[in-house]
């Protein structure tokens, strides 16, 4: 495979003639990882495999980011999201099931599995098949290896990981932007009958954001255009009058409606597939059982507070609200730009549709509160110095301890 630079696939990464180039990449990285899948081993002492992978975190991200703008990401990909990816690969990686020798992989993959999304569009994907997930298995790799930071065959396998996070069933036939009908297949990640632990680590720490307190915020933040989801039935287009009303229909109505979700029914699509007997969940095991179960609760209480409104100060509860995407959320010029403007649309619903998601709005900050000091006790456990989702970006705690602006709002 061509050694490329980060700077080489920047460039040509949104240039539909330079799709065909870029998807031959990917299945030659196919070609080279899949059939050795399982069979790598590399650190045995965990304390070092956890630090060389932060290491690695930074300075991948420090040549990446030279070349693309994180305040330009799409508001629920961005550097909050990747905040809450390296929390939970942290609190994964100290599981006793977790084996040694897939840190560094799942680690570094875990953590950057959404890093294509400073390149690529994570909603325009309806035409592509070098989407997010690959466009970031690139771009890492390119990274990883200009920098140092991993040998070859580990810069290969993070690759590897970072498009595998995308959890496809089946194989999808894809037009293409340049015309060309391209089939993206579904990554392998099972070896000899057992499931391929990096792999499985990294759509952990992915699934663990699209569930909990924080999951309603990060695709509330979404709404702000309107755009292509996917869902069972496949892409379909949203809209953010029409994804707000508080609606749980039947499967048989929703596949009647073209798989269109309301915002409500897309959450507890996500609560039904957090479980053992899901194909996404049947390989949790140690830690992520615990924290998979947890945070279904907590989303599962949020459903409920929409679906079953009670007395409310709608204005008392958007402020807060307002201020808790763009501090906590996603702490960016655009994630605040996107929760101020989501405002002013929140404000022409219909006031039965604002009285039903305060209450929701209202719970999610509620549970945030209980989840973040959860989680900053066992981050205030780790050393300071290792805290840092890049070399000079600030402590990750300052991300997730709630804001005191929004708290003492929501608090009256």
């Amino acid at each position: 495979m061509k050694l490329l630079t980060v700077g080489d696939i920047a460039r040509v990464i949104n240039d539909p003639s330079e799709e065909g180039a870029q998807f031959d990449q990917i299945i030659e990285l196919r070609g080279r990882v899949e059939p050795r899948l399982g069979t790598y081993t590399a650190d045995t002492d965990r304390r070092w495999a956890v630090d060389r992978a932060i290491k690695a975190v930074w300075a991948i991200l420090v040549k990446v980011l030279m070349h693309g703008d994180v305040e330009e990401v799409e508001a629920a990909h961005g550097i909050g999201h990747w905040t809450r990816d390296f929390a939970h690969m942290l609190r994964l990686a100290q599981d006793a099931i977790v084996p040694e020798d897939v840190i560094v992989p799942a680690l570094v993959g875990g953590t950057l599995h959404d890093i294509g999304s400073v390149f690529v569009d994570r909603y325009a994907e309806k035409n592509r098949a070098v989407r997010h997930a690959e466009a970031g298995a690139l771009v890492v790799r390119a990274a990883a290896l200009e920098t140092g930071a991993l040998t070859e065959a580990e810069a290969d396998l993070v690759a590897y990981v970072i498009a595998a996070h995308t959890h496809y069933l089946q194989p999808q036939e894809v037009k293409c932007a340049d015309g060309v009908v391209r089939t993206v297949r579904p990554y392998t990640d099972m070896f000899d009958g057992k499931p391929v632990e990096e792999v499985w680590l990294a759509r952990w720490a992915d699934r663990l954001d699209v569930n909990g307190p924080c999951f309603p915020a990060r695709h509330y933040l979404t709404l702000v255009r309107d755009h292509y989801d996917y869902g069972t039935e496949g892409f379909y287009k949203t809209s953010f009058t029409e994804t707000m009303r508080p609606l749980l229909r039947t499967g048989e109505a929703i596949k009647a409606a073209g798989g269109q979700r309301t915002m409500l029914e897309h959450l507890k699509m996500f609560a039904s597939s957090q479980t053992s007997e899901s194909v996404y969940g049947k390989h949790d095991a140690g830690v992520m059982l615990t924290l998979r179960d947890a945070y279904r609760e907590q989303l599962e209480h949020i459903i409920h507070s929409v679906a079953h409104p009670t007395d409310v100060d709608i204005a008392r509860v958007l402020k807060a609200w307002t201020v808790f995407l763009g501090a906590n959320i996603e702490p960016t010029v655009k994630g605040r730009m996107a929760a101020h403007n989501l405002a002013l649309g929140f404000r022409k619903l219909e006031p039965d549709i604002q009285r039903a998601w305060a209450c929701g709005f209202r719970t999610i900050m509620t549970e945030y509160l209980g989840w973040a000091d959860r989680m900053l006790v066992f981050l205030d456990g780790r050393p300071a110095e290792s805290l840092r989702i890049t070399g000079n970006f600030e402590d990750i705690r300052n991300v997730i301890r709630p804001d005191r602006a929004w708290v003492k709002v929501l608090a009256g």
